[in-house]
């Protein structure tokens, strides 16, 4: 050993435990939690340039050194362990802080309605959506093989379709005005909704987890007390613009026709598309 220089070995060390902590993420699918799927990419290109650094440290690694100082390493150690740890969560009441006023829900239904969102998808160009209409949907990606019944005259949104509709709902509601649409969510409710509100909401991801925010239209149900927050459901709804009263503004509402337990995708993240 005192012929290696301990300092650049821990360097190696720590570069190969973070490179093994990506590789484990990608390899899952978990890396998908937390940055879009369109920079899967580049994270590989990352990892492979972090073992060429390692590889390269070798010949330094044989040329020993004395006051090796190893102390400024372990600022590394903690976020390192945290992060093989603590799971990613995926749970929207965590990520979103229901209830507590931080959180960016359905256009209107806050003063911090979803400008987070709106200010990074809004430099987007998005494709008019037009979701095709069948008995069954095909498992996008991330989708489980789940078998959906569409009525006649409804259009079912996919996952991947999903944030591009809502985003084009919000911008073009009149677009919208009456069509009948059936989408998946999750139960999402705010301090001072009525008894027959919730938001069927997906987290949305434009970048990465520092912009994940909450995204759904206000939906009024007789029986919205028969769901709990964090159920995950189909609901097949109208859109309606009204004005909303409490809010003072004109904004898209659901009026379902129909609600029903949904399986829990794969993927719970939606992403815009390129």
């Amino acid at each position: 050993m005192k012929k290696i220089n301990g300092e650049v070995l821990l360097q190696m060390i720590l570069i190969a435990v973070i490179d093994a902590f990506l590789v484990g993420l990608l390899v899952t699918g978990k890396v998908k939690n937390y940055i879009h799927p369109r920079l899967i990419l580049y994270l590989w290109f990352a990892v492979g340039a972090l073992a060429v650094i390692a590889l390269l440290m070798i010949p330094v690694m044989l040329q020993p050194r004395h006051k090796v100082s190893l102390f400024p390493y372990l600022i590394f150690v903690f976020p390192l362990l945290t992060g093989f740890i603590l799971p990613p969560t995926t749970d929207m009441a965590q990520v979103a802080g229901i209830g507590t006023g931080k959180t960016i829900s359905s256009p209107g239904l806050s003063e911090q309605a979803p400008q987070n969102l709106q200010d990074t998808v809004s430099q987007l160009t998005f494709p008019e959506q037009e979701a095709s209409q069948s008995s069954s949907s095909a498992p996008e990606s991330g989708e489980s093989a789940e078998k959906v019944d569409v009525p006649d005259g409804v259009t079912l949104i996919t996952d991947d379709e999903y944030l591009d509709w809502y985003m084009d709902v919000y911008e073009n509601p009149e677009k919208y005005e009456g069509k009948q649409y059936k989408i998946k969510g999750t139960v999402f409710r705010m301090d001072g909704f009525a008894d027959n509100e919730f938001v069927p909401a997906r987290m949305a991801m434009v970048c990465c987890a520092a912009d994940l925010a909450a995204a759904g239209f206000l939906c009024r149900a007789d029986d919205a007390k028969k769901w709990n927050d964090g159920d995950w459901i189909w609901v097949t709804a109208t859109i309606k613009v009204e004005f909303e009263k409490n809010m003072g503004e004109t904004m898209p509402i659901l009026y379902p026709s129909s609600i029903e337990p949904a399986e829990k995708p794969k993927e719970e993240w939606v992403y815009p598309t390129y």
